[in-house]
């Protein structure tokens, strides 16, 4: 938990700088977190879809912390059904349609380890989205370069 709370911080400071691409560029180290996709807009997993976790039980998640969207032999599209169907479940508990953060929130449904209340706080009172997306963008270009 205070990683999550850390990190959130850290995006935090980082929204207020006056150019956050130099101050980042200039850290030493750059910093890495994970878990970042839940301060994002729109680069979640359970979003984009690129990657599926299979643990040894041969349980598929869409994210490390996610539920399990199925089994290994399941078809994609069974698992995207499941997948969003429990998104839309957990955005109709929590919401989202009329929440002041809809537009920028990419609505995680699962930001263990932070709690969902203070995951949707944050969401909704602080401008953390660009920040994070800058982070995750440095870090794969970084990647280009080991």
């Amino acid at each position: 938990m205070q990683d999550s709370v850390s990190a959130f911080s850290f995006l935090q400071d980082l929204s207020q700088k006056d150019d956050s691409f130099s101050y980042l560029t200039n850290s030493r180290p750059l910093p890495y977190f994970t878990n970042m996709c839940k301060w994002t807009r729109s680069l979640a997993n359970c979003e984009i879809r690129d990657t599926l976790i299979v643990n040894d039980k041969q349980e598929i998640r869409f994210c490390w912390y996610g539920n399990v969207a199925g089994k290994v032999g399941q078809s994609y599209e069974e698992l995207i059904r499941r997948c969003e169907s429990e998104k839309k479940e957990i955005m109709l508990s929590r919401q989202c349609n009329i929440c002041m953060a809809k537009d920028i929130c990419i609505k995680c449904p699962t930001p263990y380890p932070m709690p969902e209340k203070e995951y949707c706080n944050g969401k909704k009172y602080r401008k953390v989205s660009e920040a994070a997306e800058l982070v995750i963008s440095l870090d794969q270009i970084k990647q280009l370069f080991l």
